[in-house]
């Protein structure tokens, strides 16, 4: 049986794929994530500074533009690789782009260095969503036929897709989030296209509603669980291709890793990183204790970015001091980031390093 396998050198194409979705966290009382955040929980609609009318979502409805700036000049990929500013002893080699791959959200590689991607083409194509409710997303799985590690060669491996959310590498094939399924896709015959499929759970977030609300992220843990951000159970495979079926502490927003330990690492829209330090099934054995405080450990306190350019469009950017100069100050929308596990470091030391996608920010870990 093939298990997922992470590449280590994964961590600027992670952040390109996940740049498009970020998410909330969730009701431990429920399955599935329903679209709702907890009243208690004001990040996702806080609108300090502005006084004005506001939508339906939270925002003002005509907010105001402190910054104006032209649209920026379309680079090819090539072009954009050169702006890249990376820290000593790496560099940045480009593996897949337009029009290979489509509005990518969700990328695994399985043991054969083969990349699933989740291309969601039906999101968000204007300020209405118009075409959202049309099957028009896909997974695909791309090759590098020269062992090079540049992607080559791209194979459909499941279409006609109605807004997919996760995909993780699995045996011969891959789990597949299409709310309100998680369903394991095979590859029987070789040919890089799904032609079997097992239903998993008919739970794994809801149809409808906002993206970034939704469980996701499954993702193969070291204690051989299948874990998913923001999502009340985790999965464990069986001998035979069954699934057993746990209850689980819900975590997170979008996007889910973990350390050398297995400690998992999530965060938010407004928070860099957080992590749960013991396993969450611990506490899971008693329900009266509510001393949880190896759990959801904020493990960044310092929230500031460092974009190299002003960009007009943020999220929040109507919120007082989000923005200097037209640069984001502080994070907003952010997936989760790529944990560089030490035996990767370039031998720099027994610091581990966490690269996030809006920023692009890095920051070092200690123990």
């Amino acid at each position: 049986m093939r298990t997922p396998f992470r590449s280590p050198t994964s961590i600027l194409v992670s952040t390109i794929a996940l740049l498009l979705l970020p998410c909330a966290t969730f009701s431990a009382d429920q399955e599935n994530s329903n679209g709702k955040q907890p009243d208690k929980d004001s990040k996702s609609s806080d609108t300090t500074g502005y006084t004005g009318p506001k939508r339906a979502g939270g925002g003002p409805t005509n907010p105001e533009i402190h910054f104006p700036l032209p649209p920026p000049k379309p680079l090819t990929p090539q072009e954009e690789l050169k702006t890249f500013k990376l820290p000593p002893g790496f560099h940045a080699e480009l593996v897949a782009s337009e029009p290979m791959i489509e509005t990518p959200i969700a990328i695994s590689w399985d043991d054969q260095a083969r990349m699933y991607v989740v291309e969601m083409r039906g999101y968000m194509h204007d300020v209405d969503g118009t075409g959202e409710d049309q099957p028009t997303c896909r997974i695909s799985r791309l090759e590098s036929t020269k062992g090079d590690g540049v992607y080559d060669k791209k194979t459909v491996f499941v279409d006609n897709l109605l807004l997919p959310r996760a995909v993780m590498a699995l045996g011969d094939g891959a789990l597949v989030n299409e709310p309100p399924n998680l369903t394991w896709y095979h590859d029987t015959k070789g040919t890089g296209v799904a032609d079997k499929q097992d239903l998993v759970t008919d739970h794994f977030a809801t149809k409808g509603g906002q993206p970034e609300h939704m469980a996701n992220s499954p993702t193969w843990m070291m204690d051989n669980w299948i874990t998913s951000a923001g999502y009340t159970f985790r999965f464990r495979l069986q001998p035979g291709g069954q699934f057993l079926k746990q209850e689980d502490v819900p975590f997170g927003q979008w996007g889910l890793t973990q350390d050398d330990w297995g400690r998992e690492f999530t965060n938010s829209n407004s928070d860099l990183l957080r992590a749960n330090f013991l396993p969450t099934s611990y506490y899971l054995r008693n329900n009266h204790l509510t001393n949880r405080t190896a759990l959801g450990v904020q493990v960044m306190k310092d929230q500031t970015t460092w974009p190299s350019v002003p960009t007009p469009g943020v999220n929040r950017g109507y919120i007082e001091d989000t923005t200097k100069d037209g640069k984001l100050v502080k994070g907003t929308l952010r997936p989760n980031g790529t944990l560089q596990r030490r035996d990767r470091d370039l031998r720099a030391g027994r610091v581990s390093r966490a690269s996030f996608p809006e920023g692009i920010l890095r920051q070092r870990l200690h123990p």
